[in-house]
C-alpha cells in the first residue's frame, strides 16, 4: 500500500509537470462514451467493494461519440470518482449505504448539446467556501496527521488542467451532509 501510494504521489507529480510545462500532447479520437464509462466503473471496483460502496453507471445508449483525448478523459473522469469514493466512506458521520453514480447525459440549451459526465455520491459534501481551494494543488480539505484518506492533494489540480487542455469545464454541486456531484461538461 505505501508502494502504490508513493507511486501515485510521483505520478501526479509528473503529470502536473508535464502539463505545467507545456509538454503535454493531445490525442484525439472517437469515444464511446457509455463504454469508457463502464471501463471506469471496472477499474474503481476493487476499491468500492474494500469500502462497501455501492456503483451505479446512468448513461444512455444512445449517448454519441465523443471527439476527445479518451486518456485525458478517463483520467478527470478517474479523479472523480476515486475521490467519491474515498470521501463518501471517510469522517464520522458515515453514510449507511454508501453510494456513487456516474452519470452521463446531454443538456440542451439553446439548441445546442453538451455532454456531461458527472460522479454524484451521497457521502459529507463540501462547504462552499471550500470548493473553490479544492483545485489548487497540494490541497486537502483535512490536512490533519489524522486524517483517513491518502493523497497528495494533486488529483483534483490535474482534472482542472486536464479541462482547460481538453476545452471542456469542471462544475462543482455540493453542500454540507448532501454530498456531492463533479462534472465535466
Amino acid at each position: 500500500t505505501a508502494g502504490r501510494n508513493l507511486l501515485e504521489m510521483i505520478n501526479g507529480l509528473l503529470e502536473m509537470a508535464r502539463i505545467e510545462a507545456g509538454r503535454v500532447t493531445l490525442n484525439i479520437e472517437p469515444m464511446v462514451v457509455r463504454d469508457v464509462c463502464q471501463g471506469l466503473l471496472g477499474l474503481i471496483h476493487p476499491l468500492a467493494a474494500r469500502r462497501g460502496v455501492e456503483l451505479e453507471l446512468d448513461a444512455a445508449a444512445d449517448l454519441p461519440v465523443l471527439h476527445t483525448d479518451v486518456k485525458k478523459f478517463q483520467q478527470i473522469v478517474f479523479n472523480f470518482l476515486s475521490n467519491a469514493v474515498k470521501f463518501v466512506t471517510a469522517g464520522e458521520a458515515r453514510v449507511a449505504r454508501p453510494k456513487v453514480t456516474l452519470r452521463a447525459e446531454i443538456l440542451r440549451a439553446e439548441g445546442e448539446g453538451k455532454l456531461r459526465v458527472s460522479v454524484i455520491d451521497n457521502g459529507p459534501g463540501i462547504a462552499p467556501q471550500d470548493q473553490a481551494r479544492i483545485f489548487d494543488k497540494f490541497q486537502q480539505l483535512d490536512a490533519s496527521h489524522t486524517r483517513q484518506s491518502t493523497g497528495t492533494g494533486l488529483g483534483l489540480a490535474i482534472a482542472k488542467e486536464l479541462a482547460t487542455l481538453l476545452h471542456c469545464e469542471i462544475q462543482v454541486v455540493s453542500a454540507p451532509g448532501s454530498g456531492s456531484m463533479f462534472s465535466l461538461i
